[in-house]
């Protein structure tokens, strides 16, 4: 059964992602939030989804979890296809290692193979 953080993460990524819901990410961060070591207040991620959306339907699945006491590691894959002609795109996947503080997550570690 899935724990509190591993939901959050898993609504996280499908509201963010496949719905292009910005305030997901507000939710969801915490006020000293940090990704890949840096501090961040999601400006740059929400700049990406919004011109990205904009030609591509991401639809981001998470494959596996693995849960510790206050960390979630997520091995995700995209399936995009190009909204014009309907067309699938090259996936891409990736693993985010995401450590929670206060129910919100603080520090994202992320890398992604294309």
């Amino acid at each position: 059964m899935a724990s509190e953080n591993v939901g959050k993460v898993r609504r996280f990524w499908h509201r963010f992602f496949n719905e292009g819901i910005e305030l997901a990410f507000d939710e969801l961060a915490h006020e000293e939030y940090r990704q890949n070591g840096k501090p961040s207040d999601g400006a740059g991620l929400k700049k990406w989804l919004q011109s990205v959306r904009v030609d591509i339907d991401i639809n981001v699945a998470i494959t596996r979890e693995i849960e510790t006491e206050n960390r979630v590691a997520i091995h995700w894959i995209t399936n995009p296809i190009d909204r014009q002609s309907g067309n699938r795109l090259e996936s891409n996947q990736g693993i985010n290692i995401l450590e929670f503080a206060d129910g919100k997550v603080i520090n994202n570690w992320h890398c992604r193979e294309r």
